[in-house]
């Protein structure tokens, strides 16, 4: 399991979690600051794929630098 927060200088969080185990990846997207609960998966939300995509771009970024490659 991998969560990648992304927090502000204003009070808006974004998490994004993915999770691998056998079989296909499984990826969830919060807004912290709506939904704090983490109730609304909003992975497939289109009005959230900028965010997803900045994240996905993050996450794999720190994951070269850390040597946590697939």
């Amino acid at each position: 399991i991998y969560t990648l927060s992304v927090h502000d200088a204003l009070p808006i969080c974004y998490k994004l979690i993915v999770y691998f185990a056998e079989g296909p990846e499984a990826w969830e997207f919060f807004d912290m600051k709506r939904d704090p609960d983490e109730v609304v998966n909003r992975y497939h939300d289109p009005g959230s794929q900028h965010l997803v995509a900045e994240l996905k771009s993050e996450l794999s970024r720190l994951r070269k630098r850390f040597g946590d490659e697939d």
